[in-house]
């Protein structure tokens, strides 16, 4: 009957507040449930709540088993990047990659996350060491340059921007792109 009413609340009345103060409660009589969970999540998302969607999900991860965990932090990145931005979603996407060190949907959302000047210090700190351990020397050039670009203090840009030449010179075999670094 609830969720019904959450239904008619959030479709019908269009008053997202009420729909989720019955979810809510509902939640609270039902324990853990999957379906009202992900109406929840989907409200939250709508009203623009970001701290009660990161208490849900939190509660959420707290019962799930451990090989789930990497999956529901993406699906968590990924609900809190649009409402909070990347710097957000970074250390979710670093436990990610404790689990999978090679998970793609992580690596791309880090990578995007170079882009946001609040961010891409935080991003390239998990995708350094990554790339240096699997040798992807090109991909961990774009990562420097993008720390680069927004590091403040010039003596620690030079030190960047030498590293990427190091890189150029040492790894890709690559005097002209060291010297144009």
């Amino acid at each position: 009957y609830l969720r019904w009413q959450a239904g008619i609340e959030r479709d019908g009345l269009q008053d997202l507040d009420r729909a989720i103060e019955t979810l809510e409660r509902l939640l609270e009589i039902k324990g853990n449930d999957p379906a009202v969970t992900a109406e929840l999540e989907t409200l939250y998302r709508t009203a623009r709540r970001p701290d009660t969607l990161r208490e849900l999900l939190n509660e959420r991860l707290k019962d799930m088993a451990e090989d789930q965990r990497p999956r529901a932090l993406l699906d968590m990145a990924y609900g809190l990047v649009e409402l909070e931005g990347p710097a957000s979603v970074v250390p979710m996407l670093e436990q990610v990659l404790e689990y999978d060190s090679e998970n793609l949907e992580a690596r791309q959302l880090l990578v995007n996350a170079l882009q946001d000047s609040d961010a891409a210090l935080a991003a390239a700190a998990v995708l350094e060491p990554l790339l240096r351990q699997a040798e992807q020397w090109s991909q961990l050039v774009a990562v420097l340059a993008a720390k680069a670009r927004v590091t403040d203090d010039a003596r620690q840009r030079a030190r960047i921007v030498e590293a990427i030449g190091d890189t150029y010179l040492d790894q890709l075999e690559s005097p002209q792109n060291a010297f144009a670094a």
